[in-house]
């Protein structure tokens, strides 16, 4: 038996003894007792982790920094260095019953990297605290295989590090596997720890309009990110309304060594909201649930009109003069002519929402999902017919973005947005005459920038042609007509029965030839019927019967904590569609968790008695495609795609006052590598979910009548490929 130890801090673990092989039921009374005199006298003993001397590896995790590069770079990856993007968090591990905890720091605590002693026979749960609560107040739970092969290997979450990006790997290719969790936790242009110098920009404002109708103009730097982590402050507000003077930017704070992409956006009211201008807050992606629970709400549409935009070169010239470098230049100043969206697409979106739940791939709406069990029947057993769950229009609102997208900036820029109100959204989408997207002339290119001869290029392309490589070249070369792409959002509320709080978002990249969204996806047999490309979770509810350690029920209506929903998107086959994973929030007194989870597991065999199981694939448990009980007389309790876990008992919110109320939310992530995606696009994986949240992000704004759920649904600004998430509704539980 092989004896780690750790001080009460969690400091680096040493090995203090070797060599028993096996050991059970003592094991665990040493180490009660252990913790017993530590607890007793902790200034004189140190806490005694024991580990099965046979069955032994490191778990080792790594947060990261993320430097982004500006010229047709790819973005490094360097061990964090600072608190305040993790160094020294504390992470706990949970195995076998045993629970100990680690602060996230090599020896010479410099860098956030830790190696921790697990048993290599078992899977464990990580817990990745919330470190930093300005930036992020969820931690995250992640269940860790053990080896890449076996009963507890989890293909989904990875097998393979990945050096630019958030990963899960294996260090070795034997054991000791030693799992590798690599997490980035915040990103810039800049290194981290050498934050950039400040110069000041100065230019001329070279677009005017007269008073009517009412307008803005406003200045914005789209390579910095809007989290805070810019204290020089990415917008500078909205600087002329109603106002036909021309304007000047004077001392202008921005960074000295790195590259920025400042703009100056003019935004005039559409034709249907004739009063009233638009500016950095209304130029959102928007489904703001609260914004309509009155009668009187307005739908709302705003569009950038004229846009200024330049690629400001790093160096030392302290002020920097726009006009200048080019700012004047006609080609950097132009008209975005938003246009109306043709008819086309109101009726695609309009049947995407509120048709009928399809027959082909992409080809359905969210109206008429089968249900095959009674939602409460706490067994959840098959019968037929299956019932359908229709929406219920009531308050339920939509929302639509055209934005440009690239792998330069450090969120999207905004063209056009609309917000019909909850009555428009029921009855007038495939009439509604305010979806627009942007058709100016040219897009705006220029060459030659001092001092280093730099060049960039926003021709907006789409579909094969958009691989978001960065469109800036240097010394002189010519920039590609590709690094910049154009992406359309939408946005539903989605209720079902009396649960409220669902939502439904997805990316749409443009088609090159038409620079609209793809109104007809290529699909295959296991693509989802829904034109949307996956549907909200539903029925979310705790199974709180006792069950052995084996998942089976022991005959105690008491002593579990089995969380249950059911997965309805389907494929053409009938068969479930996975998302590329689950994320299942506990929103407790204690604080808000999430529990990221694989799908479609286990991968092999799957029982009605498995701890985890998402994405049933047959009817359990007689692993038929066709259901064998109640009706045909036998055992069936679980339709495909019904979806579970049980929570260990060490993290369930049983420790709360007795009539605290936790709730539930279950998330879902899905990559659609449809329309010729761009070279780099994949399914996603559960750190990039941590990564998204705790990185630079867009502004956006996703409010239900549960809370603000705006952090989940930024996620796909972070990548360059169509992906679409969603969430089940806000589900009250007791502990």
């Amino acid at each position: 038996m092989a004896f780690w130890t750790s001080d009460l801090f969690g400091r680096f673990p040493t090995l203090r003894v070797a060599s028993i092989e096996n050991g059970s039921d003592w094991v665990h009374l040493l180490v009660k007792r252990l913790r017993k005199l530590a607890n007793q006298n902790p200034k004189a003993f140190r806490e005694w982790i024991v580990v099965d001397g046979k069955n032994t590896q490191l778990f080792k995790l790594n947060f990261m920094y993320r430097q982004i590069s500006d010229n047709n770079g790819i973005a490094t990856l360097t061990p964090i260095a600072l608190g305040s993007n993790g160094l020294g968090a504390n992470i706990r591990i949970f195995q076998d019953g045993v629970t100990n905890t680690y602060a996230v720091k090599d020896p010479a605590a410099t860098k956030a990297q830790v190696a921790i002693p697990v048993r290599s026979d078992l899977p464990f749960y990580a817990l990745l605290p919330n470190y930093n609560n300005s930036v992020d107040n969820r931690s995250y739970l992640m269940r860790i295989p053990n080896a890449p092969t076996g009963a507890s290997a989890d293909p989904a979450l990875g097998v393979t590090l990945n050096a630019n990006t958030s990963s899960f790997g294996f260090e070795n290719t034997s054991a000791p596997w030693n799992p590798t969790l690599q997490v980035v936790t915040a990103q810039g242009f800049a290194a981290e720890t050498a934050p950039s110098p400040e110069r000041r920009l100065l230019g001329t404002v070279s677009f005017v309009w007269g008073n009517s109708p009412p307008n803005s103009r406003y200045f914005d730097r789209l390579s910095i990110p809007l989290d805070g982590t810019d204290s020089f402050g990415a917008i500078d507000g909205a600087w002329v309304w109603n106002n036909n003077f021309v304007y000047t930017i004077n001392g202008a704070r921005a960074q000295q060594s790195i590259a920025e992409w400042v703009f100056e956006v003019g935004n005039r009211s559409t034709s249907d909201t004739p009063s009233t201008a638009g500016g950095p807050p209304q130029m959102q992606f928007t489904v703001n649930y609260p914004k309509y629970t009155g009668d009187s709400q307005q739908s709302e549409t705003f569009a950038h009109e004229r846009m200024q935009v330049f690629r400001v070169p790093p160096g030392v010239t302290d002020p920097y003069n726009l006009d200048v470098g080019g700012w004047q230049n006609s080609n950097l100043n132009i008209s975005l002519n938003p246009t109306v969206l043709p008819s086309t697409f109101n009726s695609f979106i309009s049947n995407a929402v509120y048709g009928s739940f399809g027959s082909a791939a992409f080809s359905g709406g969210l109206q008429g999902i089968p249900i095959p069990y009674d939602a409460n029947d706490h067994n959840r057993s098959p019968y037929a017919p299956a019932r359908t769950y229709d929406l219920f229009p009531t308050r339920s609102v939509l929302g639509y973005a055209e934005y440009l997208w690239s792998s330069v900036w450090a969120r999207p820029l905004i063209l056009n947005v609309a917000n019909p109100n909850f009555m428009d959204s029921w009855t007038g989408l495939a009439s509604f005459g305010y979806f627009r997207k942007s058709s100016p002339a040219a897009w705006p290119a220029v060459s030659g920038i001092v001092p280093d001869l730099s060049a960039f290029n926003m021709n907006v392309t789409g579909a094969g042609t958009f691989n978001a490589s960065s469109p800036v070249a240097i010394g002189g070369a010519t920039p590609g007509n590709k690094g910049v792409g154009r992406f359309y959002w939408t946005a539903f509320t989605p209720f079902y029965n009396a649960a409220v709080d669902s939502m439904i978002s997805r990316t749409w990249l443009s088609e090159d030839a038409t620079g609209l969204p793809p109104m007809a996806i290529t699909g295959s047999a296991g693509d989802s019927r829904n034109a949307f490309g996956f549907l909200p979770p539903q029925d979310t509810v705790v199974d709180k019967r006792g069950r052995n350690a084996d998942g089976s029920l022991n005959g105690s209506n008491l002593g579990g904590y089995r969380v249950t929903w059911f997965n309805p998107t389907k494929d053409p086959a009938g068969n479930p569609v996975p998302p590329d994973f689950w994320v299942v929030e506990f929103e407790t007194p204690s604080g808000t968790f999430h529990y990221l989870l694989p799908s479609n597991f286990p991968s092999g065999t799957q029982q009605v008695g498995d701890l985890v199981l998402t994405d049933a694939r047959t009817y359990l448990p007689s692993g038929r495609t066709a259901a064998q009980g109640p009706i045909a007389g036998s055992t069936d309790k679980v339709a495909p795609g019904y979806c579970w876990f049980d929570v260990p008992p060490e993290l369930r919110p049983s420790l709360q006052s007795p009539d605290a109320t936790s709730y539930l939310r279950v998330f879902g992530l899905k990559s659609i590598l449809k329309n010729s995606p761009p070279a780099g696009a994949r399914a996603l994986n559960r750190p990039d979910w941590i990564d998204a949240i705790k990185t630079a992000l867009p502004e956006i704004s996703v409010q239900t009548l549960g809370g603000d759920i705006s952090y989940a649904h930024k996620i796909p600004f972070n990548f360059y490929w169509d992906i679409v998430v969603v969430n089940g509704p806000r589900t009250p539980v007791a502990p």
